[in-house]
């Protein structure tokens, strides 16, 4: 009957732990302001973290997975009133543009997607 009983239990706990895990999964959580005179919105899900450094002439964002434990998989930075997608220079960018991240790490200038 202890057995009966322990292993009932271990399912229970298994299936909250599954269940909570796939809240975090589905879930999508995102980072709005303003940097250097540019207005952003950084969206990421529950797997993902991120990394925001301001910076003397701008600011940099770093998408990493895994919690934000992993490498990163995506970075932008506004430097000196550029954009740069992973290191590379995208143009322009002035104050008051909006720059936009999406979970799915699409990079969007004022609700425009940014070619390859």
């Amino acid at each position: 009957m202890a057995r009966r009983i322990l292993a009932v239990s271990a399912a229970v706990v298994l299936l909250l732990f599954l269940g909570v895990l796939g809240l975090l999964a589905t879930s999508e959580a995102q980072q709005t302001g303003a940097a250097a005179g540019v207005r952003y919105t950084f969206a990421h899900t529950g797997f993902q973290g991120y990394v925001f450094t301001p910076l003397l002439t701008g600011f940099r964002f770093e998408q990493r997975t895994w919690f934000g434990l992993g490498q990163p998989c995506l970075e932008v930075a506004v430097e000196s009133g550029r954009l740069l997608v992973n290191q590379v220079d995208c143009g322009p960018i002035g104050a008051g543009e909006k720059l936009t991240v999406t979970s799915d790490s699409r990079v969007l200038v004022n609700d425009r997607e940014l070619g390859p």
